[in-house]
């Protein structure tokens, strides 16, 4: 399963390092694309940095902790700006050499207009009056602008991360440990009949809820509007031993209100799976079904196999290439299906030659973070624990999709991909899949497994 206890735990903190990452980025004059989209990405990155960093401020000033709307985010925002104002504009007065700088210069401008308006309004009035007047009116002015936009910039987020238009687009990964949802996702969305699998599974209803048809298991979640637009606002904070907020980062993913609207189904349904709310058909594969019970969210850990049998009501495979300590006694093979290299090989010759015949997802076999770099050439890191979506392999890379960024492609060499794949799940579109498990129970009853665990399993 991918994301035991210990992704869990440290979830939050992953998202941190994600967070400081893109704040180094952006105060160290970060990568500039030609694509509009990649300026977009960054200036919404810097935003995020920004609205977080005044609401740490705000919270660890004040007993509550959760992090402070859109609206009120702006007009704090206003307040910043209006004291950066105001010192600009005494060090200038003080210092007029400055002026001879064009941004200072155009500071001192705007709020002499602001004073000269307070000295109009009480001319009687003395000068320091009608300074305290003039800076207080452009802070006010801020303030209320500033919480103008940040509503509008609220509300036109939150259109943008809720849109249902029964497609998977590009996405990044909040603080939960979903990467196996998202990767299933992402890799049926690489493919035309993948794509047909997610349209048929999601559609909006008359009052704009949203159900997820979940085939599966023959069961429909209604996800209302309202739902979906609270889930897309909602951000976890973690704090350290001392009560103070350490750093937020958004609960669920955003981008893509299908994406988004999928987590929410899952999570409902793995509620109904912990609270026995649920009635499963008998045929059932155990991937299906599984969940961790101590998670601190229900969609934390799985494998994309999951993913895969909800949405088509079809068995999945997995091929486990990390070699159990007691192989071939494979009676305690904690695994959904089993060792085989050999297999293995064959199935990635197959992809290779057919990537519109498989959806498929994987995780890597290292214990520390890999750093490399997507087709931007920026700095990303290949994580373990942490699902990736299998877009295409060729005789020299196999390309991943990171669910923290999906929108940009990782090329690893296919050696190294060979050398560290820990696991691959994989869901055949276009054939009979009670046809791909055969080799695979076959080989099953080769490694000793028992009728029973493959019939459980496979």
């Amino acid at each position: 399963m991918v994301g035991i206890n210990s992704q869990i735990n440290n979830n939050i903190q992953t998202a941190i390092q994600n967070q400081n990452d893109i704040e180094l980025k952006a105060f160290n004059t970060p990568t500039i694309h030609s694509s509009y989209q990649d300026l977009i990405d960054s200036y919404s990155d810097i935003m995020e940095i920004k609205d977080n960093t005044i609401a740490k401020t705000i919270a660890n000033h004040r007993r509550n902790k959760e992090r402070i709307g859109a609206t009120a985010l702006g007009a704090a925002w206003g307040v910043c700006q209006g004291a950066f104002f105001a010192g600009i504009y005494g060090i200038a007065k003080a210092i007029p050499k400055m002026q001879d700088i064009g941004v200072i210069k155009w500071f001192v401008n705007d709020l002499d207009k602001w004073v000269a308006r307070a000295k109009t309004v009480n001319p009687a009035k003395s000068t320091k009056y009608h300074l305290a007047v003039g800076i207080l009116s452009k802070t006010a002015w801020l303030v209320l602008s500033g919480a103008v936009l940040g509503f509008a910039a609220d509300w036109y987020s939150t259109y943008m991360n809720t849109r249902i238009n029964g497609k998977v687009s590009n996405t990044k990964q909040g603080c939960i440990g979903d990467c196996w949802l998202l990767s299933g996702l992402n890799s049926l969305a690489n493919t035309k009949k993948g794509k047909e699998v997610i349209k048929d599974a999601i559609k909006v209803n008359d009052d704009n809820s949203i159900t997820i048809k979940f085939k599966g298991i023959n069961k429909e979640y209604n996800i209302t509007r309202k739902e979906l637009k609270d889930a897309s606002r909602e951000y976890v904070s973690d704090i350290d031993e001392n009560g103070k907020v350490v750093a937020y980062c958004r609960k669920y993913s955003k981008g893509d209100g299908d994406v988004l609207a999928f987590e929410l189904a899952f999570e409902k349904y793995r509620n109904d799976l912990k609270n026995g709310n649920i009635k499963l058909p008998s045929d059932i594969p155990s991937y299906a079904c599984e969940f961790l019970s101590n998670a601190k969210n229900p969609i934390e850990a799985g494998t994309s196999n999951q993913v895969y049998y909800l949405l088509t009501g079809k068995k999945a495979s997995m091929i486990d290439l990390k070699q159990p300590e007691n192989y071939p006694n494979t009676k305690n093979l904690n695994s959904l299906n089993l060792y085989s290299k050999q297999y293995f090989e064959k199935f990635i010759k197959d992809f290779s030659s057919n990537p519109n015949k498989y959806a498929v997802s994987c995780n890597l076999n290292i214990k520390e973070s890999i750093p490399f770099k997507n087709k931007h050439h920026e700095k990303v890191k290949l994580t373990s624990q942490h699902a990736y979506a299998i877009k295409s392999i060729n005789s020299k890379y196999v390309t991943l999709i990171d669910p923290h960024k999906s929108r940009v492609p990782i090329e690893i060499p296919i050696d190294m991909f060979n050398e560290k794949v820990g696991a691959i799940w994989f869901y055949n579109l276009l054939d009979d899949n009670d046809e791909q498990q055969k080799p695979l129970k076959s080989l099953a009853h080769l490694q000793g497994i028992n009728d029973k665990y493959i019939n459980e399993h496979y």
